[in-house]
């Protein structure tokens, strides 16, 4: 028995259909799925077999042809009396009418960079360093009397 007979012995034995025997199965038609090309119906399919199978305008209603799960409208009557106005009460809560939209636009949007040009003098990198050590006293100008009386922390450990 040569390998080719062992598979083909192989294939009888899986039983599996070729190409081309396969019955194909329609799928039962739902109601109102006119266009129906998969198991679901899709939302304006639906909307148009709701739209179609309602009442007709004679009030001839037939109950028979509507399912249970039919979604319908339920009205309530008013709990005012006929003629009775509606009262409303006052409060602070912000209204409709009371947005400002020029307000609340420009107070969103980013702002445009504004350039200032100062009125100072402008200073010299010279002029900025001795700027900065005014504080300090100059050579032969500090008082040697005060020196003593400032307090320090000492040593650090370390220093030998």
């Amino acid at each position: 028995m040569t390998f080719l007979d062992l598979i083909e012995k192989f294939e009888k034995k899986r039983n599996i259909p070729g190409p081309g025997s396969y019955k194909s199965k329609s799928g039962p038609r739902v109601l109102g799925a006119m266009h129906l090309m998969e198991e679901k119906t899709s939302f304006i399919d639906e909307a148009q077999y709701m739209g179609k199978s309602t009442p007709s305008h004679q009030y001839n209603i037939q109950y028979n042809q509507v399912l249970g799960r039919t979604v319908i409208a339920k009205i309530h009557p008013s709990k005012n009396k006929p003629g009775e106005k509606i009262k409303f009460t006052a409060n602070d809560n912000p209204s409709p009418g009371q947005y400002k939209a020029d307000e609340s636009y420009f107070t969103t949007q980013t702002k445009s960079p504004t350039f200032v040009i100062s009125k100072t003098k402008t200073l010299t990198m010279a002029e900025l360093k001795i700027k900065e050590k005014q504080g300090l006293p100059a050579v032969g100008q500090y008082n040697l009397e005060n020196v003593f009386n400032k307090t320090t922390r000492g040593a650090s450990r370390g220093w030998k």
